[in-house]
């Protein structure tokens, strides 16, 4: 091209090996490096971007794990009240007492209050990871029969792969993370249509599972907020928010993760990814 000066390019570089011109004289040799520098510092703005988001989402989490121990901490021992008290009233009124009705709405609130409070404690706790060596095709088989004799009008395909490899993780954990997903899925479509599960091994050291369903779908302005503490879309009284902040949690306990979408034919598909050996080092962490 002749930006450096010489004729052809076998004159430059003899220059540069007799020490008479320098490399970076050459314009095509610096656009290929700006352009591998640019590669270089997209990349690193990238996994800059992913790391800040990871941190604000420890960050949140952290915070409201321990807004809600506090709160659970404080609200179970008058609930406990209230429900001891409330059972104690139900016991003494005769099974023909208008007030039945009235005192097992109490009964029944005051239960509901007290699953949520469990949730809060779950969510805010230290939980220590208890490693085993488990089959997850066996662990998802389980959570399907589970939802199969409960929901007569849902159909289940599962695709579960031959050569999956045996997993180190908290079976119990995991299985927590299973349900909530399938769980959520199944709400979605209102126990009617189909739920895929299928399971995957991605390369050498990771394996997947993914769960699809052929409901409506997560709206696009739900999407980013879908793993946020106490983000939900069901109705008031229905849900509190933290199964998927808790289920998000666990997976990046295990140095994996859960993420959520949507598939092009319809319906809400969520991916958990987790190594195949768990880091050892990695109990005793929490939660966020």
């Amino acid at each position: 091209c002749g930006a450096c000066g010489y004729s052809t390019c076998r004159e430059k570089a003899i220059a540069v090996c007799q020490g008479l011109a320098e490399v970076e004289m050459c314009l095509p040799y610096l656009i290929d490096k700006t352009q591998k520098a640019l590669e270089e510092i997209t990349t690193s703005h990238a996994a800059l971007a992913s790391a800040q988001e990871r941190l604000v989402q420890a960050e949140k989490l952290a915070a409201v794990g321990q807004l809600a121990a506090g709160v659970a901490h404080q609200v179970n021992n008058p609930l406990a009240t209230v429900l001891l008290y409330s059972h104690l009233l139900l016991r003494q009124l005769p099974a023909a007492d208008s007030r039945r009705e009235d005192v097992e709405v109490i009964v029944s609130e005051a239960t509901r209050c007290k699953s949520i409070i469990l949730a809060l404690l779950n969510f805010a706790r230290q939980d220590r990871l208890l490693l085993s060596t488990f089959d997850l095709n066996e662990l998802v088989a389980r959570q399907l029969a589970t939802i199969e004799r409960t929901a007569n009008e849902l159909q289940v395909e599962a695709v579960l792969a031959p050569d999956l490899p045996a997993v180190t993780a908290d079976a119990d954990q995991i299985a927590q993370v299973l349900s909530n997903v399938i769980e959520n899925a199944r709400e979605a479509m209102g126990d009617r249509g189909v739920l895929t599960v299928t399971t995957e091994r991605l390369g050498e050291d990771q394996v997947a599972v993914t769960i699809a369903d052929s409901g409506p779908g997560i709206a696009p302005e739900a999407l980013p907020h879908v793993f946020d503490p106490f983000f939900t879309t069901k109705p008031m009284g229905q849900g509190t928010g933290l199964g998927l902040a808790i289920a998000r949690g666990i997976a990046k306990m295990h140095h994996g993760d859960l993420t959520a979408g949507n598939r092009p034919e319809g319906g809400a598909v969520l991916r958990l990814c987790l190594p195949i050996q768990a880091d050892a080092e990695n109990n005793g962490a929490t939660i966020g």
